[in-house]
């Protein structure tokens, strides 16, 4: 799955220094106009410790406007949140309409980490990921627009990040013993990864895979997505049907549905991909779903 995420995408000073205020301008028109309908916006930033994750805050929170932004980092459960239900603490850091709430860490973190040091079965993981796809949900229903951004390193990546930041004084306190220990459990840690990501992407809630090994390429690869199902990377379009104050401001366009879909595909020179056949097979495209059922599909995304 990760495999479109350790490519060695790299972008030049020359081309960041082109492209950065256009996507400034553009994140910051997006916040106004959600601002506006008053939708609130969930940001979740996950992926291996060391990978980038707070670079990425701090990159959001100057290119963003502040004044709308909450942010919230969650370690272990205070003795406070230990005495409520799991999911008090996380909502009540939920950010009210027409803000955006940057969650570094978040409830994917406690069972990922479980998972990887083999404190968590098989079954109590899966319970997990259905609860996370179900309150998700009740946020997408409610008018939330939910963004995942995973910031993936391959492990070589990141030992070699890690190291980086230890090397220099002016960042060696980002690197602690802990970030060792779990850098040793990489590899269960994208098992576990690999199969929540399958579990939780959804259409309201879909994650977006973002390489980092290069940092300006990470910076801007805001404005394509890696579908993290299929492994194909698609660019993220502004369109005039999209209706902010109908619905949350997206419009998902893979897979299309209705007439609008292709007309709005057509309009952006979007590739045009079938993945289920007219037997309702799916295709070479569908990878390595290729030769299943439609149905029989489905129960595999999420197995």
């Amino acid at each position: 799955m990760f495999e479109t995420a350790e490519v060695g995408r790299s972008v030049s000073r020359e081309e960041f220094e082109k492209e950065e205020p256009k996507l400034r301008i553009e994140l910051l028109e997006a916040q106004r106009q959600l601002q506006k309908a008053g939708v609130p916006v969930i940001v979740l930033l996950a992926g291996a410790d060391g990978a980038g994750k707070g670079e990425t805050v701090k990159r959001l929170l100057e290119w963003l406007d502040a004044r709308g932004l909450d942010t919230h980092a969650f370690g272990p459960p205070t003795d406070e949140e230990r005495e409520r239900p799991r999911w008090w603490r996380f909502w009540m850091r939920l950010p009210p309409r027409g803000r955006i709430g940057i969650f570094f860490g978040s409830w994917y973190s406690e069972p990922l980490v479980e998972r990887a040091f083999g404190r968590l079965s098989r079954a109590r993981y899966d319970r997990m990921l259905s609860e996370i796809a179900f309150f998700e949900q009740m946020l997408a229903e409610d008018g939330a627009l939910v963004v995942k951004l995973w910031i993936h390193l391959s492990k070589k990546g990141l030992r070699r990040r890690m190291r980086r930041l230890e090397d220099d004084p002016a960042t060696r306190w980002k690197v602690t013993k802990a970030d060792w220990k779990h850098f040793r459990k990489y590899d269960r840690y994208i098992e576990a990864s690999e199969h929540a990501i399958r579990r939780t992407d959804t259409s309201h809630a879909p994650w977006l895979l973002v390489e980092a090994t290069d940092e300006r390429y990470r910076d801007l690869n805001r404005s394509s997505v890696v579908l993290p199902l299929m492994n194909r990377e698609v660019p993220i379009i502004r369109d005039a049907y999209v209706d902010m104050a109908f619905g949350t401001g997206g419009l998902k366009v893979t897979p299309a549905h209705d007439p609008d879909d292709f007309e709005i595909g057509r309009r952006h020179g979007l590739p045009s991909v079938k993945v289920i056949g007219d037997d309702g097979v799916m295709t070479a495209e569908a990878g390595r779903y290729q030769g299943l059922d439609r149905t029989a599909c489905r129960q595999a995304v999420v197995a």
